[in-house]
């Protein structure tokens, strides 16, 4: 799940900022917490994993390393994607940047934290799928390079997924000048996308 993007109209983009990276820490952990329930109940829909009992515990399975992480994971996406935008065009107002610059800034995020977020991806997975605990998930897999197996879909999907997403949001701010239309182009947008993303990582050879 994806959360809102900071920043606001107006400021000079020249100097480093810090609150993507605080931002993200804080939306990520509520994501989490939110959604993670749902979460494992789409990803066993999307292999086809058998019911069964669904108890809180059994929703909640594989909770542990994205609360973790992901709040970490988040603050590197929107610290990368707010400075990478200054970078590009600094002194520049956060209104008047350019959609190309958004776009790269958008799409370097993506690949630029998809190694990080690869391994924690796969562990989320096959906890959700197969249960077992971290230490158990991790002597499975047998290797670094078996976190990463599937990469190439992830990383993929993270850049373009970033570039659509950010971009999409970026517009629909500056054409529909805040409110709730903005904010519900910002979750319907990406929504198909994600949707797509998942069955993909899911169905990646485990």
């Amino acid at each position: 799940m994806r959360s809102k993007p900071s920043g606001g109209a107006g400021p000079s983009t020249s100097a480093f900022s810090a609150h993507g990276f605080v931002s993200g820490v804080i939306a990520g952990g509520t994501g989490v917490l939110v959604g993670h329930g749902f979460d494992t109940l789409k990803v066993r829909s999307q292999v086809g994993a058998a019911d069964g009992a669904l108890s809180v515990a059994v929703l909640y399975r594989g909770i542990l390393p994205p609360l973790i992480t992901t709040g970490a994971a988040r603050a590197l996406y929107f610290g990368i994607f707010e400075n990478t935008k200054r970078m590009l065009e600094p002194g520049v107002a956060e209104d008047k940047l350019s959609l190309r610059s958004v776009g790269v800034a958008a799409a370097a995020t993506g690949a630029l934290t998809a190694p990080v977020t690869s391994p924690f991806v796969t562990l989320k997975l096959r906890q959700q799928v197969n249960g077992g605990s971290v230490a158990q998930v991790i002597r499975d897999v047998g290797s670094v390079g078996g976190f990463y197996r599937g990469f190439g879909v992830h990383g993929t999907l993270e850049t373009i997924g970033s570039c659509v997403y950010l971009v999409t949001y970026v517009v629909a701010k500056r054409a529909m000048s805040g409110g709730g239309a903005a904010a519900a182009a910002d979750g319907a947008a990406p929504s198909a996308r994600a949707y797509c993303c998942g069955r993909a990582r899911a169905r990646s050879p485990a």
